[in-house]
């Protein structure tokens, strides 16, 4: 027998994850072709600038040193520390809670998140922390004190199943990339524009496409997870 084909949710979380890891070396590509544009700017001005005044040559080479170090120190990933949004809430104290996510998770064929957080905005989101280089991290649920307060059974039901849509199509996973991109795009323009850089003009072009890619992105994501809720 042939190997089974993909199914339509495989596909889309394929088609979204082709699409992070684009957006993700598209923006490195970009950054280190304009470090090494400069690179090969001072270079040039060094060999081949010997008819131009020292102090001309010396204000180029700070200008080409502050813009690679600025792109350079900006693409390094930065490590976040994990800050709870709120209480930590337990199967414990709050048995029908806990029995309503587990069976909101086995009917989509999804794990219990292990952690379960409580918010104050009228809000729900699910997310990944932890784990070791990114492998093994632990599954989160936050839910909003809000909705707790105004929502029907089964008005929740459905919140809580739109939020594990997200671990059904693979959102959990692609979300940090895309943030992470859209972090280190953010730092490069700020340290850029805080120099007044003339190279800080292709990162706002590309920031400009990152943010209608990853919008589409997003809502094709919330539309996933409502078409399973």
């Amino acid at each position: 027998m042939g190997p089974m084909p993909k199914t339509r949710e495989e596909n889309s979380l394929s088609r979204r994850a082709t699409l992070a890891v684009a957006l993700w070396a598209g923006f490195y590509l970009l950054a280190l072709g304009v470090a090494a544009a400069l690179g090969f700017f001072a270079w040039a001005t060094v060999n081949w600038g010997h008819e131009l005044p020292p102090i001309t040559i010396a204000a180029l080479l700070f200008v080409c040193a502050v813009g690679l170090w600025a792109i350079l120190a900006s693409i390094v990933p930065r490590w976040e520390r994990f800050r709870p949004p709120g209480p930590l809430l337990t199967a414990a104290r709050h048995p029908r809670l806990f029995e309503e996510i587990r069976s909101i998770a086995g009917a989509t064929g999804q794990k219990p998140p292990a952690e379960v957080y409580l918010e104050l905005d009228a809000n729900a989101s699910v997310g990944r922390r932890g784990g070791f280089l990114g492998l093994f991290p632990r599954r989160i649920l936050t839910l909003g004190l809000p909705l707790l307060r105004v929502l029907t059974r089964s008005q929740f039901r459905g919140v809580l199943a739109h939020e594990f849509g997200h671990f059904v199509a693979g959102d959990t996973r692609l979300g940090p990339w895309v943030y992470r991109t859209h972090a280190a795009i953010q730092r490069t323009v700020d340290a850029l524009e805080g120099n007044d850089s003339i190279w800080r003009f292709p990162f706002l072009a590309y920031a400009g496409l990152f943010r209608r890619v990853s919008l589409a992105l997003s809502q094709r994501q919330e539309l996933a997870a409502d078409a399973l809720a």
